[in-house]
């Protein structure tokens, strides 16, 4: 059995052998690492030890940058791309409205029709039902008041020769040069009124651009088939992008749309909001008027515009046309993760 003194004495030992092993492992990590930190794992020099804004001659605060992540991690983390489009496409906004020859509550509103759809800022507008010098609307020159009212420029489909005198048709208004108008009578039938096909090509940007602006005729079924009938037979050697717009009197799901869709589309039925109904105007539920394209044209945004001075509501198109595009993709790391 050990003396006091002793017991003392084999504590002592311990307690150095202790302090020895603690201060060795100690001293093997601290070297270890700083041979870790001493220099980057590609051979980049290492980074100083003092932060950015405490360097000498630095300005500006500049917030560390993330340690690197190993290159085997990148591609387990590198899940999708962000693609952008860059190019010329060019921007084309087209409305059609039928008008009711500004008349409505026993008035005539030529100037609140103009300043509506001078709101609507649109390239091109297609009017139907408009009139010139008839006694209905007080001898006044429709398509002159809304050439002159919305600065742009016109050209007049005249498909009736009304009792009251005048005529009687549609219009299209342009921002772009007219460079030709031509309009054709559709088929029609006694008891029914002569309708026509107005083509109008405009000049946009340097492509030229051939918009079709119609009026069928309401409540004679077979006649509107006949009309339409005509319109595609037109329509289908069409060599410009073009635009069919107008009052259809026939709903979406109606034959005579169904003719329309092996040679163009249905904007609204793209990118519109809702069931796009335009009549009756004051609490719309059928949807009779419609703006159709050719598949150069790309719609962005259709969308009927709000109640004004007619029957009916407008109906108005973003497209993007021409323009020789590039697509450009990066790839998008997940939230937190740096390249």
């Amino acid at each position: 059995m050990s003396t006091p003194d002793e017991q003392e004495e084999d504590w002592q030992l311990r307690s150095v052998v202790v302090l020895v092993v603690v201060t060795v492992v100690i001293g093997t990590l601290a070297f270890l690492d700083h041979r870790r930190t001493s220099a980057d794992p590609d051979g980049a020099p290492a980074p100083s030890s003092s932060p950015p804004s405490a360097r000498p001659g630095s300005g500006q605060r500049i917030s560390p940058a993330p340690a690197p992540i190993p290159r085997h991690q990148q591609k387990q983390t590198r899940t999708r791309e962000r693609c952008v489009t860059l190019g010329g496409a060019t921007s084309l906004v087209v409305t059609t409205f039928n008008i009711h020859s500004g008349l409505a509550g026993g008035g005539l509103h030529l100037d609140d029709l103009a300043a509506a759809i001078g709101s609507w800022d649109s390239d091109v507008v297609m009017l139907q039902e408009v009139s010139r010098n008839r006694g209905r609307v007080r001898f006044a020159d429709e398509p002159e008041a809304f050439k002159s009212s919305l600065g742009m420029r016109a050209s007049y489909g005249v498909n009736l020769h009304p009792p009251d005198g005048g005529d009687y048709g549609v219009l299209t208004l342009s921002r772009y040069p007219i460079v030709s108008s031509t309009n054709t009578p559709l088929p029609t039938e006694p008891g029914a009124q002569q309708r026509g096909l107005l083509r109008t090509v405009i000049d946009v940007d340097g492509t030229k651009v051939a918009i079709y602006n119609t009026h069928l005729q309401d409540g004679y079924f077979g006649l509107r088939l006949r009309q339409m009938r005509a319109i595609t037979g037109i329509v289908s050697g069409e060599k410009l992008p073009f635009v069919l717009g107008g009052d259809l009197n026939s709903v979406p799901a109606s034959p005579v749309l169904g003719m329309t869709r092996s040679l163009m589309a249905d904007s609204f039925a793209a990118v519109g909001a809702g069931e796009g109904a335009t009549i009756p105007a004051s609490r719309p539920r059928i949807r009779i008027d419609y703006l159709l394209h050719s598949p150069a044209l790309v719609p962005v945004q259709s969308v009927v515009m709000p109640l004004t001075v007619s029957d009916h509501r407008g109906v108005r198109s973003a497209f993007t046309i021409g323009g020789v595009e590039s697509r450009v993709c990066v790839p998008v790391l997940p939230s937190g993760v740096h390249r």
